[in-house]
């Protein structure tokens, strides 16, 4: 989450002209920087602005019970699958609530796992739970490379029992094991065992940026998520 309270951040704005307040954060408080302090001849260097990605599933259920009905999640200069996936497992979670009144489920482990099949900082509960200290800073460049998962592409249309047509993001190719992410429920593994140029030649391995079809799989819908494992 930002570090700037209320998103009133003009770092951003000091540093490289960009308002962050109006969508083009440059996230300078992301960078790291040289400090000085007094006293101390050596120059220290840190990311000290960084903080921890906030994770709120294992106190939404107090929240619940505050009656707040309400929630926002992070996403605004995020990708497709960190928004997406993010999303997905709130609004799942809220549901699971509202019908039985409790969390007492396994899909909580579940839930969390597909939160760290994006990527992300380190997580942490930070002001939800407590006041924030030097415990939730990431002090570390931003790179996760424990993340398994990224985005293949994105569903644009379907043509039921026939073919799905994807908007390609990431390269992959023949045979791949691929996995349809639904607004509900588990996301779904398939292979891509044929793949088609909307002039229907076959093709052995995808461009970025090109739509292709791929074989149907049940219970796919218009803008839903593929995503694969990193190869």
């Amino acid at each position: 989450m930002c570090m700037a309270y209320s998103g009133n951040c003009v770092i951003s704005n000091f540093t490289q002209g960009r308002d962050s307040n109006r969508g083009g954060c440059a996230h300078s408080c992301r960078f790291e920087y040289s400090l000085k302090f007094e006293n101390d001849e050596a120059k220290k260097k840190a990311y000290f602005m960084s903080s921890k990605d906030l994770n709120g599933l294992a106190v939404l259920e107090e929240f619940i019970k505050e009656g707040i009905d309400s929630i926002k999640v992070e996403g605004r200069m995020k990708s497709h699958l960190y928004a997406g996936t993010i999303s997905k497992v709130y609004s799942e979670a809220l549901r699971y609530y509202a019908e039985h009144g409790n969390f007492l489920s396994d899909q909580i482990y579940e839930w969390e796992q597909e939160l760290k099949k994006v990527t992300h900082r380190a997580y942490a509960p930070s002001n939800l739970t407590e006041k924030a200290d030097a415990s939730t800073i990431f002090n570390e460049r931003e790179s996760d490379s424990t993340v398994d998962y990224v985005m293949i592409g994105n569903v644009i249309d379907t043509a039921e029992d026939e073919f799905i047509l994807v908007d390609v993001r990431n390269a992959f190719t023949e045979g791949q094991t691929l996995e349809l992410v639904p607004f509900r429920g588990a996301g779904v593994e398939f292979s891509a065992s044929e793949i088609l140029g909307l002039d229907n030649v076959a093709q052995t391995r995808t461009k970025p940026s090109t739509l292709v079809k791929l074989p149907w799989v049940a219970g796919a819908s218009k803008n839903n998520i593929l995503r694969a494992k990193r190869c």
